[in-house]
């Protein structure tokens, strides 16, 4: 965070937006909100604020896949980000994120920190659960 600077700016235009920016989501079903998903050897955990049955069906795409290890459907933390004004417009969100991602916010924070294993697995898991239908 800067201090001075609101949280949040893209996401809240976005929402104020919809209508106007973006006509054919002017009433979205779902959002996923993807945040530090490329670390190497990463484990995804379940955000407490995210759409509970939304995340669920995402993960077990995911454990179906066989990424159980990588994307483990236990809320261990707590985000107020993206996904966050996405729900207060009633609209079913999550944040899929490694919130314990060591190089979070840091310089160090670099492509050489990029896994392509992990992010095969996100993009696959997706695609798999969009090919499905994104069922919730």
């Amino acid at each position: 965070d800067v201090e001075g600077w609101e949280g949040m700016l893209g996401s809240t235009h976005l929402v104020q937006r919809l209508d106007a920016d973006i006509p054919r989501c002017r009433a979205p079903r779902f959002g996923i909100y993807l945040d530090m998903v490329g670390g190497q050897n990463q484990r995804l955990f379940a955000e407490t604020t995210s759409f509970p049955l939304l995340t669920r069906n995402v993960w077990n795409v995911a454990a179906e896949l066989g990424y159980g290890s990588a994307f483990v459907n236990e809320p261990t933390w707590s985000a107020t980000d993206a996904h966050s004004r996405l729900r207060e417009i009633d609209v079913p969100a999550i944040t899929m994120s490694d919130y314990s991602y060591p190089h979070r916010a840091t310089m160090q924070d670099t492509f050489d920190q990029l896994s392509a294993e992990t992010l095969a697995k996100v993009g696959s898991t997706l695609k798999e659960w969009l090919e499905r239908g994104a069922p919730f």
